[in-house]
């Protein structure tokens, strides 16, 4: 084996990086995202992702004083139109660059400026002995320590069942990845060198030794650089070659995405979201991501969305920080599925974050010793370096081999991703929302005993089980999914299945809890946490069958109750209250009942105006009164009747729909915020739902005034 692996390393010798820059411990130093507004992005030539700054003449100013190269990279990903005109610019003054973000800001042509955060690998480091090898197929998988995490899972179970097949590519993105590890055998199509723009060659950069004589792992960068390297090896390895390890995943198709940062250690990682979009844009079905921060851009937001949205099973780690819902980033973005670490034990490592907002479990951490206490012999997979953790404590059998140990959410999340490769093997058409919905649904129980949980109904991956729900669901299932916020409703709608069968009935899950039961292709679900993610999935209920669930997730940002009193009562109505973003733009109606005349506005002590129509931006949540003068002579009528009516989606993009909700309405007008009218529709005859095309408008807040039997409603729309 030595003498294979030496005829590789000259191969992966011949590359060296550029001369790295001094790495920021949060942000990228030497670049930022640059959203244009649609009218104005500069073009790429063809079949490039570069545009020219020199036609820019903004951007031209700023070029000397801040040293702006003179080529952009687009991130562009899928198709994905916001990614069309969003770039990557880099420039040389990195001491100045919070001044040249501000100067970036206050250009007209530019909507959106990002710093770029640095991502870290969630991979530790294990420092104890592994008991001796013995001869087997993969002599290391016969190991109680080389295999101690695929039994957990049910991994021969599943291979008698199913192997992973080639045209399915499961794609690592990671600090460095050795393809030419002969256990990973990654054709050099297959890999790519994001700071070199390059593919055939994803190893970690050439001079870290393969064969160093660390004094422990902590200390140790080759180690480090073999983070990627491991992860693919949970994913892939390959199974039955008689030499080393074996992984859920053998047989499909492995990618290595470079990404290594300028962090001589190995551990930051940066453009991991370009290596994100490679991927995606390179065929890859499964995308497996062993880093992650707790902070996140739009723009990498959009990259990750794209992927979900074109059908991409998109997996990341949790984070080894030992927090309870502390989301961490990408795991915690709508879609992904989000993975823990759990013992051999079957509880959550005592390094794992943890919490409601995790997707599953997966072995990441250690087995343990007669004390039940974690003993550090974690998941043994392929390195970049021989092996160091057993060189450094006095064991000899695996020296000068290319195999080591690590833990952290790093190597749970690669095995969930190789059984993603598997399950699609069976069935390539799963999307990341009905994987979730395989692996929540099979998974084994936790060990909660040390007061650690994840997500409702969830728990350790099954590869056994999983492979046994996608083999026995085969009737068909809802389609297309939609989730609309209403305010602090969510709107669920989607498609009938199609087929001729009749459905019974339709199960909504929240947050993989059992919800409700419908026979319409239409429910509504209240809103009560903020700053959160929602994840929904419907199934049809058939005699004697049920399908999967279709799935999608909504983000609900943090929203502030504006409230609204009357002064006296029955005086009226208001409307226009209800939950919105901090710095909205909201419009209170007041409609004073016969009898009563409008006469102010309060909030607190303070006076709001004295028109029946308020303008107010929300700071806070608060609660606004309508004060009124007179008596009523007849009653006012019920807010509920008079907030009927709706529209939707609201932010909307093309197109929007006016919804009467039984009632019939018979004009739509649309006013900017500057009182211009827009746009008008009349229906003579009145229609009770319409859709209005509003493609043509600016992005920006619209009032809608809709003429009903009842009089003029208004409404707050956004266009995006």
């Amino acid at each position: 084996m030595k003498t294979k692996l030496l005829s590789c390393l000259l191969f992966c010798a011949a590359m060296t990086l550029p001369q790295a820059v001094a790495q920021n411990a949060d942000y990228v130093e030497n670049a930022v995202y640059v959203r244009f507004k649609a009218l104005a992005s500069p073009k790429t030539a063809n079949n490039s992702r570069f545009a020219a700054i020199e036609k820019e003449a903004s951007l031209q100013k700023l070029q000397k004083a801040y040293g702006l190269h003179q080529t952009m990279f687009c991130m562009r990903t899928l198709g994905e139109p916001v990614l069309e005109r969003t770039f990557e610019l880099k420039f040389d003054s990195t001491a100045k660059a919070e001044e040249l973000v501000r100067q970036l800001r206050q250009d007209s042509r530019i909507e959106l400026v990002e710093r770029i955060p640095v991502y870290y690998v969630q991979g530790q480091m294990a420092e104890t002995p592994a008991p001796k090898a013995e001869e087997g197929t993969d002599p290391l998988y016969q190991t109680g320590y080389g295999s101690w995490h695929l039994k957990l899972i049910h991994a021969e179970e599943a291979w008698a069942q199913q192997t992973g097949q080639a045209n399915i590519k499961v794609a690592v993105v990671d600090n460095a990845i050795w393809g030419n590890h002969p256990d990973l055998g990654i054709a050099p199509e297959n890999q790519y060198n994001v700071r070199t723009g390059q593919t055939g060659n994803s190893a970690p950069p050439s001079d870290v030794p393969q064969d160093p004589q660390c004094p422990n792992v902590i200390n140790c960068p080759s180690y480090n650089w073999s983070h990627g390297t491991h992860t693919a090896g949970a994913v892939g390895a390959i199974r039955g070659n008689g030499i080393g390890i074996a992984s859920i995943g053998s047989g499909i198709t492995l990618m290595g995405v470079s990404c290594p940062g300028t962090d001589p250690s190995g551990l930051a990682m940066d453009n991991g979201f370009t290596g994100i979009s490679w991927a995606a844009e390179h065929g890859a079905k499964v995308i497996s991501l062993s880093w992650g921060r707790y902070m996140i851009t739009e723009t990498d937001r959009a990259i990750v969305q794209s992927c979900i949205d074109n059908g991409i099973v998109v997996v990341a780690a949790a984070g080894n920080d030992r927090y309870k819902d502390s989301p961490m980033y990408p795991g915690y973005l709508p879609g992904v599925i989000s993975v823990a670490s759990v013992n051999d034990n079957r509880q959550i490592s005592s390094f794992s974050n943890f919490g409601e907002w995790v997707t599953v479990a997966s072995p990441g951490g250690f087995m343990m010793n007669r004390n039940n206490e974690e003993s550090q012999d974690c998941i043994l997979s392929s390195t970049y370096c021989t092996s160091q953790k057993y060189r450094t404590s006095g064991h000899s059998e695996l020296t000068g081999q290319y195999y080591d140990g690590m833990y952290g959410t790093s190597m749970a999340t690669p095995i969930v991703s190789g059984l993603c490769g598997l399950l699609l093997s069976v069935d390539s058409t799963l999307d990341s929302y009905l994987m979730r919905d395989i692996l929540m649904s099979s998974a084994q129980s936790i060990d909660e005993s040390n007061n650690k949980n994840i997500c409702a109904n969830s728990g350790i991956i099954d590869a056994d089980a999983a492979l046994r729900v996608v083999s026995k669901n085969r009737v068909p299932r809802p389609e297309s999914l939609r989730a609309e916020r209403d305010n602090l409703q969510v709107k669920l709608s989607w498609q009938k299945p199609q087929t001729d069968q009749k459905v019974v009935s339709y199960q909504v899950f929240v947050d993989n809890v059992l919800v409700g039961e419908t026979e319409e292709t239409e429910y509504r679900h209240g809103i009560t946490k903020m700053s959160r993610i929602y994840r929904f999935g419907v199934r049809a209920l058939y005699e004697g069958d049920t399908s999967l669930r279709t799935g999608t997730d909504l983000n609900v940002p943090e929203l502030y109750k504006v409230e609204t009193t009357l002064r006296p009562e029955g005086c009226g109505r208001v409307e226009g209250a209800g939950a919105f973003l901090k710095d909205e733009k909201i419009v209170l109606v007041a409609h004073p009942a016969p009898g009563c005349t409008f006469s102010r506005w309060m909030e607190y002590d303070k006076s709001l105006g004295r028109d029946t129509l308020l303008e107010y931006t929300v700071t806070a949540e608060t609660q606004i009164e309508a004060v009124f003068t007179g008596s009523p002579t007849v009653a006012a009528e019920p807010l509920e009747t008079a907030s009927a009516l709706r529209v939707y989606p609201n932010p909307a993009n093309g197109r929007i729909t006016v919804d009467g909700c039984g009632s019939d309405f018979y004009t739509v007008e649309l006013y900017a915020s500057n009182g211009q009218r827009v746009l008008a529709q009349h229906f003579a005859q009145g229609v009770q739902k319409q859709e209005i095309n509003i493609e043509n408008l600016s992005p920006g807040a619209y009032i809608a005034k809709i003429l009903t039997a009842n009089g003029w409603q208004i409404i707050k729309i956004a266009k995006i």
